[in-house]
């Protein structure tokens, strides 16, 4: 069965029985912070007040800025969810940030670089006294902070954003902290392609020319 796309018909003469699986899903579900967390929306430069808007008043197209401080679109938005568990994360330089228990956090921890949710933070601080490193992208030229605690907090309405940025990455809160929009799709193509042994190939309205 040809698939329409040139390029992979060419490759693999069509589709067979078995061979394709549709998951669909709304844009962004998944991760989530509080809706009014402020977001960077202009670079970070000496001398320059920062100009913020916040996780609800973001519309697709807008501009946040990437992890390397670099201005990012945003390609989409969930729907605002209420009654999620809310955590609310102390960084080393005094910000704070509210976020649902599955959002997820760039970290390095034990000497690698990992991917943790914020309820996954809250289990790895019992142990990581000093706390739990936030790498910086060495664009952005400012030292790594620390996650130093992760406390229950009442839930919030909360929504997660997906933006075009390579790594997926923007910044986030009055100190413009690294963290990741939601990249659901892509999780579980990489664990089906991994279970199965199969390379994936996914297709959808909100990825970048470049992806």
């Amino acid at each position: 069965v040809p698939t329409g796309f040139v390029d992979l018909d060419s490759l693999t003469n069509g589709l067979r029985g078995g061979q394709m699986v549709i998951i669909a899903a709304r844009p962004g579900v998944g991760k989530a912070l509080a809706l009014d967390t402020p977001i960077p929306t202009a670079p970070l430069l000496d001398g320059a007040a920062p100009t913020f808007t916040t996780q609800g008043e973001l519309q697709v197209g807008d501009e946040v800025l990437a992890s390397d401080g670099r201005p990012t679109k945003v390609t989409g938005l969930s729907e605002i969810w209420d009654d999620r568990p809310c955590f609310r994360l102390i960084f080393s330089d005094g910000a704070s940030i509210v976020a649902d228990a599955e959002h997820e956090w760039e970290v390095i921890f034990g000497g690698t670089r990992q991917t943790m949710t914020t309820k996954a933070l809250e289990t790895m601080l019992l142990v990581a006294e000093s706390g739990v490193e936030i790498p910086e992208d060495p664009a952005r030229g400012v030292p790594s902070r620390f996650i130093i605690d992760v406390r229950n907090t009442e839930s919030v309405p909360v929504r997660c954003i997906e933006v075009e940025a390579p790594d997926h990455m923007y910044l986030a809160g009055e100190t413009a902290i690294p963290t990741h929009n939601s990249t659901l799709g892509l999780d579980i193509m990489r664990s089906a392609s991994i279970k199965h042994g199969l390379a994936s190939v996914v297709f959808s309205l909100e990825m970048s020319r470049t992806e």
